[in-house]
């Protein structure tokens, strides 16, 4: 396949969605075999990371793990999104994995319970600062970030803007292989004058995004410790959830307000709260921005990912 390097780092062109079956595993045979790794990283529950898993280790090769949703440690959640057939052969990468790492202790605990598989460490995702913002521009808009798929539950956004129209709504939402999921979110966004679809933006103008953001909402049905999330934090948005609280950060360190699903309505009416009451809002926001700062820095996640790779 096709290989590019940026930053030092060189990245291997595979499979295409869209092609042929055969055509696929072929190509992404050949690329596992071109790649020569001592060890291969394997992410993101799929019929074709788990491929990736079962060829590596046909060729002798040892694959590590990265658990990155809830749902994963569950069978039949995992088999509600991901299909039948890759949830069974994500069971089977589970366990010939040569190390499982996990984000959260819930996790850990569910992989424990649900498959009784321990995990090798808990590796919360990483972020690397960029440069603080010259200046602070005003907050006016309530922000959702996110790929167009039903699992991201993207119409309870949208619900949560037509419950709310005086106020300003930003989705950005990049369309997935989900074509009529799309279009009917596509459809719903554009009948809402108050909120503003876009598909996708540069990183930069999204980190401005971020700086006008009053509050980040999340509605995924599962998640782990996404990198919206983090990013949010970073650049001291409050968060308000559905779902989303991976070991109750939400709560413990006051960066926002998380619900059940089964409380729509009261996720509806703190967001009219938040808003309402921006000192609070700018606490939360101080609050995020510390947490991120000493729990997901590089150097602490990225020496227990280390530890694991030296006990393979």
């Amino acid at each position: 396949g096709e290989i590019e390097e940026r930053e030092g780092v060189k990245l291997f062109r595979s499979l295409s969605f869209e092609e042929n079956t055969l055509t696929g595993l072929y190509r992404l045979y050949t690329t596992i075999k071109d790649i020569k790794a001592d060890i291969y990283v394997l992410r993101s529950a799929s019929l074709a990371v788990a491929c990736s898993a079962f060829i590596t280790k046909l060729m002798g090769h040892k694959f590590i793990y990265m658990v990155a949703n809830d749902d994963e440690a569950h069978p039949k959640k995992l088999a509600s999104w991901c299909g039948r057939i890759p949830s069974i052969a994500m069971g089977w990468l589970y366990k010939n994995a040569y190390a499982l790492t996990v984000q959260s202790k819930d996790q850990d605990n569910s992989f424990l319970r649900h498959r009784n598989i321990k995990s090798k460490g808990l590796v919360k995702n990483l972020f690397i600062a960029p440069p603080p913002p010259v200046e602070q521009t005003e907050r006016n808009t309530i922000l959702w970030i996110g790929r167009c798929d039903p699992i991201k539950r993207c119409e309870l956004f949208l619900d949560l803007a037509e419950a709310h129209p005086d106020y300003s709504f930003t989705m950005i939402c990049q369309p997935s292989l989900h074509k009529d999921y799309w279009q009917e979110i596509s459809s719903r966004a554009q009948a809402l004058p108050q909120l503003k679809l876009i598909e996708s933006l540069p990183r930069e103008q999204i980190a401005e995004l971020y700086n006008r953001t009053q509050v980040l909402v999340i509605t995924s049905q599962s998640e782990g410790y996404s990198n919206v999330m983090m990013e949010a934090c970073f650049h001291q948005c409050p968060l308000l959830t559905l779902n989303v609280n991976p070991d109750n950060i939400i709560q413990r360190f006051e960066l926002g307000f998380s619900f059940p699903d089964t409380q729509f309505g009261e996720f509806s009416q703190t967001l009219d709260k938040m808003i309402k009451d921006p000192k609070s809002r700018k606490q939360m926001g101080q609050n995020g921005q510390e947490y991120i700062m000493k729990n997901h820095h590089p150097d602490k996640g990225g020496n227990i990912f280390l530890r694991v790779i030296e006990d393979l």
